[in-house]
């Protein structure tokens, strides 16, 4: 976590000094180190002012982009594919494409998370209309997943960022 015992108990927050105060007390003459996240200066200067704390920052991991991989890509290739047919057979070709779309989504784990809203044993008598409102969510909900925003990493204190990390941080 991010808080410490010292600086939330009473006393501190209602201005006391002295012994009235729980964290004098507690800490008595042992110094008091904290290291917090460098974006979050509010909570430390917290820290500071009730604990006595000596404030070490750190930076916080730069964010990245998930992205898709293994069997969520290849539920992505069919749908793409799925979704571009053209041409005079374009029924055709979307209707044969629905097996291979469904075997990929289940292969990928997503019939949890994006169920069939019809007969998922018999998809190829789904109307045209449910089958592509359903390929557009599936769809849909993989581009979320690949534009979702995750920490890359941990900043190790004493260590400078290497050049690759120090530009995802922009």
């Amino acid at each position: 976590g991010m808080h410490g015992t010292v600086e939330w108990l009473p006393g501190s927050p209602l201005g006391n000094t002295g012994y009235d105060s729980w964290s004098d007390t507690l800490l008595a003459d042992l110094p008091n180190v904290y290291v917090y996240a460098a974006n979050n200066p509010s909570e430390s200067v917290v820290a500071k002012r009730r604990g006595y704390g000596t404030l070490v920052s750190y930076n916080v991991p730069p964010y990245g982009r998930s992205g898709l991989y293994a069997a969520l890509t290849e539920a992505r290739a069919v749908l793409t594919e799925y979704r571009e047919a053209q041409g005079a057979d374009v029924a055709d070709v979307r209707l044969a494409l629905r097996e291979q779309i469904m075997q990929a989504i289940e292969k990928a784990g997503l019939t949890s998370d994006i169920p069939f809203p019809g007969d998922a044993e018999d998809v190829q008598s789904t109307s045209p209309e449910l089958f592509d409102r359903y390929a557009d969510d599936v769809y849909g909900y993989l581009s979320i997943l690949e534009q979702r925003l995750f920490s890359s990493g941990l900043h190790t204190l004493g260590q400078k960022p290497t050049e690759g990390v120090r530009v995802s941080y922009l």
